[in-house]
């Protein structure tokens, strides 16, 4: 159905960020790098990822319809 297409795409989405940011965590950790500063920047990228996911699937979802 649409309905768990969507989901199953906002998941996916929000899953894709998480692995960007334990992607970021390694590199600060075995690279020494400072990708990361502190944890609300972390949070912030993290609602970001999901409220593009939101616009992005609401977008794709609208012009399916028309």
């Amino acid at each position: 159905t649409l309905v768990g297409r969507l989901l199953f795409s906002f998941a996916l989405a929000c899953v894709v960020g998480l692995f960007w940011e334990f992607a970021e965590l390694a590199s600060d950790v075995f690279r020494g790098t400072h990708i990361q500063h502190n944890v609300r920047e972390t949070m912030r990228d993290l609602i970001a990822d999901a409220c593009g996911a939101v616009v992005t699937l609401s977008l794709v979802s609208w012009t399916g319809r028309k």
